[in-house]
């Protein structure tokens, strides 16, 4: 019998890489969730591969529960920081309709190095509310995504997801790293999050957390794979703990430039690797490495 799993947020590149997957998937049935009143504009290439669109409104317990009849699972990828209700009635309502399990947006590093977040508050506030639901769930949990290493390239990068330089700035030849560089990182394409989520759909039990990985390497490791595909050499600058902690400090009242100065805190300390749990069950979903990547769109 198919899993009907329902997705909730499907515009952002992270929901349209898991719609494609799921859709590849044999013996899923595909729901997806919007809050768009003309559902079926932008979702073609989903609907004509058997997708079926929902309209629903996030405020409506009661809709958002009749809209999850006979769902078997409900994956978010709503990133809400300053209103995790949307999700809160969605969990509400995925319990009341009789869904089995429950994947929030989390789709980040390990969980130790989340709970240093102040922006991921919403986060822990959702996931205490799924473990008061009864529902099942998971934490599925990536690292940082490996496409930001294309930002810039001469190939256009494949999907919506937003692009930015982080870190590493191949375009430019430069990279501003925290720590010595040296500390382990996982990385996974946007891609391969979706062939993850979509062979974890198929596993019997969720575990509480669901890691998987690209490649697990150290940013000094990146450079020196940027380099060899580029053939140039990069200009590297490392940021110390002192200089960590005084962007943090300068940050306070800005939620998104301390997220970025956060985030550079937890790689300096070592906390960006995630365990690869789902590479270990469902080990025939292929991966990217990071130096196949970058050689896919600079050269």
């Amino acid at each position: 019998m198919p899993h009907k799993v329902a997705v909730a947020s499907v515009t952002n590149g992270l929901g349209h890489a898991i719609t494609s997957a799921l859709l590849d998937t044999a013996d899923i049935d595909v729901v997806l969730l919007t809050r768009s009143s003309s559902p079926n504009t932008g979702f073609s290439k989903f609907t004509s591969r058997g997708a079926i669109v929902n309209s629903v409104d996030y405020s409506s317990i009661p809709n958002l529960t009749s809209v999850l009849d006979g769902v078997d699972t409900v994956i978010s990828t709503m990133f809400t920081p300053n209103d995790p209700l949307p999700t809160l009635n969605l969990i509400t309502a995925a319990k009341t309709a009789g869904v089995r399990r429950f994947a929030p947006s989390e789709f980040a590093s390990s969980t130790a190095g989340n709970a240093r977040f102040d922006i991921y508050e919403f986060k822990r506030q959702i996931q205490s509310e799924l473990k008061r639901s009864g529902l099942e769930y998971t934490l599925f949990q990536n690292g940082i995504f490996m496409d930001y290493f294309a930002f810039g390239a001469p190939k256009p990068h494949e999907g919506p997801l937003k692009m930015f330089p982080y870190i590493v700035d191949i375009a430019s030849h430069k990279a501003i790293i925290p720590g010595t560089g040296d500390e382990k990182v996982t990385f996974t394409t946007v891609e391969d999050v979706g062939r993850f989520v979509a062979a974890a759909v198929k596993l019997e039990r969720w575990p509480e957390e669901l890691g998987m990985a690209g490649e697990t390497t150290t940013y000094n490791q990146v450079i020196r794979d940027a380099e060899a595909v580029t053939g140039r050499k990069f200009e590297v600058q490392y940021l110390d703990k002192g200089q960590i902690t005084k962007a943090m400090e300068e940050s306070k009242g800005d939620p998104m430039k301390l997220f970025m100065a956060q985030a550079m805190d937890v790689l300096a300390d070592g906390l960006g690797a995630v365990e690869p749990t789902l590479n270990r069950l469902v080990p025939h979903v292929t991966i990217t490495s990071v130096k196949d990547y970058i050689s896919k769109y600079w050269i």
